[in-house]
């Protein structure tokens, strides 16, 4: 009696063993099968689209999607991925997305928890990626677990491949380990909550042709320090950077001020964030006009330079200029505040740090190069001269 129970306990272990590696789902329509995939015809006739795996099959470690596919002597070009096509695959690690792609559907990846990397190359692929338009308020999108990597929260490593022009809405929502966001030179739109709340992320590199950065894109990465936006961009809608509480610069090679939505630096210090224009344009971003009453105007930064070399402090009010001499310097500078000092380069990186004493601190600053730095202190401002 015991024997016949160990068996069946075996029987039993090994077929849930065999569910993680093999397709178990029922059977979509599908009009042919290549290399163990199956595929239904499109509409048009000469495209086709990824549509689920035999009976059986072994689902692969790493799934390559093919541009095309040829049957009965006709080459099928593949632009869409169907819904749940991989759906709880405990053996899925790595997803290529072609550049052929053109749709993907609800869910086709999701809860698998060993899926770590995507290599996305699809140039044009339609917004969603498995959200939905919430109809009774135009515009918004409401969160849906039929998201395409919905569960599947272990993605560490995602490659936009060069020639990719459009970063779906909701791209990698919610993935919290993925730790460098590198947006290639093709890319111009990046979508509505493309990289929300990517937790872990400390790097972001934008391409230099990106014209438009979506609503709540980049919000709650709340580990970035700095932002290089390109000089192509011209609009960051609402919310696109709310919660990034770490950030302390941001570079905009934009010559015209892009146009700001509403609340789009909501939870970031922005008495405390250098914001870098391009040379003579410091003007031009403290009159730029919000769009509206809870636009976050660019004349909301305390601190502008250009790559002059100037600064925009001294436009601000009189109360808020910090008395600094002798200025130019050479050695030692004195002032008087009872908060911390830092001092600037005109790149925007702290340079020195300095604890202030009772009354008047000297500060020894020999051992800065010559040059334009700027020293802040609470809510005071000044630029320094190096000599």
């Amino acid at each position: 009696m015991q024997q016949k129970i160990k068996r069946v306990m075996f029987v039993v272990i090994t077929i849930m063993l065999s569910a993680n590696a093999v397709a178990q789902h029922d059977h979509r329509p599908h009009d042919f099968s290549v290399d163990g995939i199956y595929y239904r015809i499109n509409s048009d006739s000469t495209t086709v689209a990824v549509t689920d795996f035999p009976e059986g099959a072994v689902i692969p470690t790493v799934f390559v999607i093919p541009e095309e596919v040829e049957y009965n002597g006709i080459t099928y070009t593949v632009t869409r991925i169907d819904d749940y096509i991989m759906e709880n695959s405990d053996s899925l690690i790595s997803v290529t997305i072609p550049r052929t792609i053109t749709e993907v559907r609800y869910g086709p990846f999701r809860n698998c928890p060993n899926l770590t990397e995507i290599n996305y190359n699809a140039i044009n692929c339609v917004d969603g990626l498995g959200f939905a338009e919430d109809i009774s308020s135009p515009g918004w999108k409401y969160y849906s677990r039929t998201n395409w990597l919905s569960g599947s929260d272990n993605i560490q490593v995602v490659n936009i491949g060069n020639g990719v022009q459009r970063i779906p809405n909701y791209f990698m929502y919610h993935k919290y380990h993925i730790s460098s966001i590198i947006i290639p030179n093709s890319v111009t739109h990046i979508g509505d909550r493309a990289f929300y709340e990517n937790a872990d992320a400390t790097h972001i590199e934008i391409g230099d042709s990106v014209t438009y950065i979506g609503f709540e894109a980049f919000c709650k990465c709340r580990n970035i320090t700095s932002i290089i936006l390109p000089s192509t961009l011209t609009m960051i809608a609402g919310w696109a950077f709310e919660q990034c509480s770490l950030l302390d610069t941001i570079v905009c090679l934009a010559e015209n001020p892009p146009t700001l939505g509403d609340f789009v630096f909501s939870g970031v210090s922005l008495r405390d964030v250098i914001l870098k224009v391009p040379c003579n344009r410091i003007e031009a971003y403290h009159t730029a006009t919000p769009v509206s009453y809870y636009s976050t105007g660019w004349n909301s930064f305390f601190h502008i330079i250009d790559d002059c070399g100037n600064a925009g402090i001294n436009e601000i009010t009189e109360e808020r200029l910090l008395q600094v001499y002798p200025n130019p310097a050479k050695e030692n500078i004195t002032l008087e505040t009872e908060d911390d000092i830092f001092i600037f380069n005109s790149l925007g990186q702290e340079v020195k740090q300095v604890k202030a004493a009772k009354g008047k601190t000297i500060i020894n600053i020999s051992n800065l190069l010559q040059g334009i730095y700027y020293l802040k202190t609470g809510n005071k401002r000044q630029k320094l001269v190096k000599q």
